[in-house]
């Protein structure tokens, strides 16, 4: 995101709280569990012509071979978005997004429930049980819940 919006100085993980028209180039990624981006036809060929590019900037390393890579980037991004533009939008405005955080908290707490007697309950495990990365499972308990994930099970083991 940072080579991307410099100026935009918000955590990865939270990017659902980017107005996706604010920063369309963003878009893509805040809904790439919800779509598959397949291009086809002169949009492949596009894809790859700035593929080839960003490959030969890279290559050259040059004064001005990160600006070029950004630019290229950004113009197969806008590709993306352009080719599914309709989906993107509809992601947007049923706040897609949101819903899959909370989703993926209810599998979450599902793998938690099931699992509390056990003594190898970690948050790795958890993740993976939720198809999540351990970090981004950290941020959204504590995003969610204001807990950490080992606070989440203790108050779970400790009967009221």
């Amino acid at each position: 995101q940072a080579f991307l919006r410099a100026d935009l100085d918000v955590d990865p993980l939270d990017l659902e709280d980017v107005p996706a028209h604010r920063f369309p180039e963003l878009t893509p990624f805040r809904f790439q569990e919800h779509l598959d981006f397949i291009l086809t036809g002169d949009a492949f060929d596009e894809a790859r012509r700035l593929a080839l590019c960003m490959i030969d900037a890279d290559r050259a390393r040059t004064f001005g071979s990160t600006t070029l890579l950004r630019g290229y980037l950004l113009q197969l991004i806008g590709l993306v978005c352009t080719q599914y533009a309709g989906a993107l939008d509809k992601l947007a405005q049923r706040g897609a997004q949101r819903a899959g955080r909370r989703d993926a908290l209810a599998r979450v707490l599902r793998h938690v429930r099931a699992n509390l007697t056990r003594e190898d309950l970690t948050l790795a495990a958890t993740a993976e049980a939720a198809f999540l990365s351990p970090n981004y499972l950290a941020h959204l308990i504590r995003k969610e819940t204001g807990s950490t994930f080992t606070d989440l099970v203790t108050e779970r083991r400790i009967p009221p």
